[in-house]
């Protein structure tokens, strides 16, 4: 099968939209499928970032990759462009576009799948608008977007692939239920297998006594102020209580940093960057308790990752996240505005450790049965099949 995968970024760029692609791509190619990834030179949305140079090197392992020159743009921020004439030199089986609010991919796409007449999917990966960096003008945008084109785009596709019940709920306005498949993300539980010794990440970045962690980009929905916002209550009751947010800045560091000086709790928080990824893997044997207090997630790969290195999790109530956490046995799922059970939530783990033990174990258990990505590939797989045999 000769497929395409298009998407805003792909790795090195950091995100789970860049992980999933890669990683489905890797096992498809594993499977004997020949993938292209069309995608930019785009390294980061905000602060407004290209890769300088050649990021990419061949590998027989990994897919051809494409990537096109990313133009910043009023309101849009800017465009992907693998063109309708790239597209249409491809020789295709089936096109898979992924992220919802990206208008130039999935017009493309759209164009591509009347030109070529292969199946398209779409995988929306979807933030609703207040999730949005990029100031007042992009959300007007996106409103647009959402009431004028959105529905035409999104019922173009011949299957909508929705990587949780959360996202699925956002996207029924936009496209018919019968049209929407749920498959969830996974992780390659093999990194897994046998989790770092805590002290490989504790030594190494100095922190002693109890470990909150949070990974993943330092982004406005991220939410880590309402963490912040609480921790000097969780202090007083463990004084030697860090809170590490690890993960590249995605413009909000400054101003996390800014707050917790402004709590008290400055030599608390530490941000210690984007880790190299045995860092990362150490980063959650290290932990006491993860948590995540994102205002929106479509899902939430990093929670995979700690359940399935025996962590405790504690999410917000929103997307994708009950999906993952299974709320009082791998972890607690609170409120987005409660920021008292929140508080709560955490203290409960932190000071009983038989239950966050109990809970971890449950995490992993849920990770290696239900959310790997070779599972998530070999459905999507037979998705496309699908697809492919109804255009015979």
């Amino acid at each position: 099968m000769r497929i395409l995968q298009a998407c805003i970024r792909y790795p090195p760029a950091s995100g789970g939209v860049e992980t999933h692609v890669q990683e489905i791509s890797r096992r498809m190619i594993g499977a004997g499928h020949q993938v292209t990834v069309a995608t930019t030179d785009l390294r980061r949305e905000h602060p407004f970032e290209r890769f300088d140079g050649d990021v990419d090197t061949e590998d027989e392992k990994e897919p051809k990759v494409e990537r096109y020159h990313a133009t910043r743009l009023p309101g849009i921020a800017y465009v992907v462009s693998p063109s309708m004439k790239a597209i249409r030199r491809m020789g295709l089986d089936i096109m898979h576009t992924h992220s919802y609010g990206y208008y130039h991919t999935n017009l493309v796409a759209w164009a591509a799948r009347r030109r070529k007449d292969v199946p398209a999917v779409c995988t929306p990966h979807f933030h609703p608008v207040y999730t949005m960096l990029g100031g007042h003008l992009r959300r007007i945008v996106r409103r647009t977007y959402d009431a004028v084109l959105a529905k035409w785009i999104m019922r173009s596709f011949d299957a909508v692939v929705c990587v949780s019940s959360g996202e699925m709920a956002e996207l029924e306005r936009h496209v018919a239920r019968e049209r929407i498949t749920v498959i969830p993300n996974g992780i390659d539980f093999d990194l897994f297998r046998e989790p770092p010794e805590p002290s490989v990440f504790r030594e190494k970045y100095d922190v002693d006594g109890k470990m909150l962690l949070y990974t993943g980009r330092l982004a406005q929905n991220k939410r880590l102020e309402k963490v912040i916002g609480i921790l000097p209550d969780l202090v007083k009751e463990f004084p030697d209580l860090t809170f590490v947010a690890a993960g590249e800045d995605n413009g909000m560091q400054a101003e996390w940093e800014a707050l917790a000086k402004e709590k008290g709790v400055a030599d608390h928080v530490r941000f210690p960057g984007h880790l190299p990824y045995e860092d990362l893997l150490a980063s959650y044997s290290a932990c006491d308790v993860y948590v995540l207090p994102s205002d929106y997630e479509a899902f939430g790969i990093v929670l995979l990752e700690a359940m399935a290195s025996r962590r405790p999790c504690v999410g917000t109530r929103v997307g994708g996240i009950p999906d993952v956490i299974d709320d009082g046995v791998t972890g607690h799922v609170v409120d987005y505005d409660d920021d008292v059970k929140l508080r709560n939530r955490l203290f409960e783990l932190l000071n009983d450790g038989a239950l966050a033990d109990r809970m971890g174990a449950a995490g992993r258990e849920r990770v290696e049965r239900l959310f790997t990505w070779d599972s998530v590939t070999e459905r999507i797989l037979t998705l496309y099949d699908e697809l492919i045999e109804k255009r015979k």
